[in-house]
């Protein structure tokens, strides 16, 4: 695997940990459990636009763990930026 495709995977995990409140950033790319404990966070989540939402529901079609994983970190990228705009937190 290449650096940077190395670096972009570790940034990626960092985005979905912070999205899920945690100090602790797991393999998300590489584990079905941790990555389906954030889908269905995200599924939970009570948000307005659907669009962002849909773009998981649509990777978990795929049964790809990097299709996936791709969907949940561009997810959580757009909430954590998201929330601090509107002054959420991630609860």
């Amino acid at each position: 695997m290449k650096k940077n495709n190395i670096n972009k995977i570790g940034y990626s995990n960092i985005e979905i940990a912070r999205f899920e409140g945690s100090m602790i950033v797991r393999n998300y790319h590489e584990d079905w459990n941790e990555l389906m404990r954030v889908v269905k966070k995200i599924k939970e989540l009570k948000i307005n636009d659907f669009a962002q939402k849909k773009q998981v529901i649509h990777a978990l079609v795929d049964v790809d763990i990097e299709i996936l994983h791709n969907a949940v970190s561009e997810f959580s990228k757009w909430y954590n930026e998201n929330s601090k705009i509107d002054g959420k937190n991630n609860d």
